[in-house]
C-alpha cells in the first residue's frame, strides 16, 4: 500500500494537481495509513473497493482528499475549499486522461461532477466527524 500511495502522489505531482504543501512533504507511510479509496469511512471494504475501482482515474485526487480530511478544522469554508479542490483535481485528471476527441474523457468529466456533488451533498458529517 505505501508504494501504491506513493505512486499516487507521484502522479499528483506529475500532473501538478492542486494540494496542501504538507502532502507532498508527507512521508509515504502516511499517505498509505490516511488513503481509504472512495467513499467514507462508514463504508465497508468490498464497496470501497468496487467503488474505488469505477472512480479508478482519480485516484490521486481522492489520496488528496483523503489527506485534507485527516487535517480537517471543521469549517464550512474548508470543506468548500477541500471539495472544490477535489473536483479541480478530478476534471484535470480526466483531461489528461484521455484525448479531446476519445468520449471517454466526457464519461469521466460527467463522473468528476457527480463525484462532486456526493462529496458537497455528504460529505459534511464526516468533515465534521474528522475533526473530533
Amino acid at each position: 500500500m505505501i508504494i501504491h500511495a506513493h505512486n499516487l502522489r507521484q502522479k499528483a505531482l506529475d500532473l501538478k494537481l492542486n494540494a496542501p504543501k504538507s502532502f507532498w512533504l508527507a512521508p509515504d507511510a502516511e499517505l498509505a495509513r490516511l488513503y481509504n479509496g472512495c467513499g467514507p469511512d462508514w463504508m465497508n471494504r468490498f464497496p470501497r473497493k468496487a467503488l474505488t475501482f469505477a472512480m479508478r482515474v482519480f485516484e490521486p485526487a481522492i489520496l488528496i482528499h483523503d489527506y485534507r480530511f485527516e487535517f480537517a478544522d471543521g469549517s464550512r469554508k474548508s470543506f468548500d475549499e477541500a471539495n472544490s479542490e477535489f473536483y479541480a483535481n478530478c476534471k484535470k485528471l480526466a483531461i489528461t486522461s484521455f484525448k479531446w476527441y476519445d468520449p471517454e474523457r466526457y464519461k469521466w468529466l460527467l463522473r468528476a461532477f457527480t463525484a462532486w456533488r456526493f462529496c458537497v451533498r455528504g460529505g459534511w458529517s464526516a468533515w465534521i466527524d474528522a475533526t473530533t
